[in-house]
């Protein structure tokens, strides 16, 4: 009797393995995508890359733009005349629009849109960082998310 033989290039998912491409088509089937979340701001809806499914390339991308800012403002404070101070402001206003055309995915009539509506980075980072922490918070309350020995202990002495 001849059994049939698993094609070479079929992966082999052992019993509790994660299946990424699950979550992603389920997260596509929430959300509506499987890299961007939505967010309303001026009573329209924007969509955004969520940076905690991007590819490490995005990711590394964002931090070499300074999405934190925190170098300009030291600069800022340690600039010694006007003109240093005007070139610094440019330079953080550069990488501001590249920082939303980052998160924006490169869509330019998205990005006008949110512009034209009164949009910035800092409504970007706002929303980003909101995303991080409803994240964060589900992964705390999610009943089907392992548990760590430390926390199965505290739960034990309560």
């Amino acid at each position: 009797m001849a059994t049939a033989k698993k094609p070479e290039s079929a992966a082999v998912i052992s019993d509790g393995a994660i299946d990424y491409d699950a979550l992603l088509a389920k997260r596509e089937e929430v959300i509506g995508s499987r890299d961007k979340f939505p967010f309303v701001f001026a009573g329209e809806v924007f969509w955004i890359i969520d940076p905690t499914v991007a590819s490490d390339a995005f990711n590394d991308e964002l931090k070499l733009l300074g999405y934190d800012n925190r170098d300009a403002e030291d600069d800022l404070r340690v600039a010694e005349t006007r003109e240093e101070r005007q070139e610094i402001l440019l330079d953080v206003k550069e990488t501001r629009e590249a920082i939303m055309r980052h998160m924006f995915g490169g869509d330019q009539t998205e990005l006008k849109r949110f512009i034209d509506a009164g949009g910035h980075t800092n409504i970007i980072q706002e929303v980003s960082l909101a995303r991080q922490n409803a994240v964060q918070e589900q992964r705390g309350t999610d009943p089907t998310q392992p548990t760590s020995r430390a926390t199965r202990r505290q739960r034990r002495r309560r």
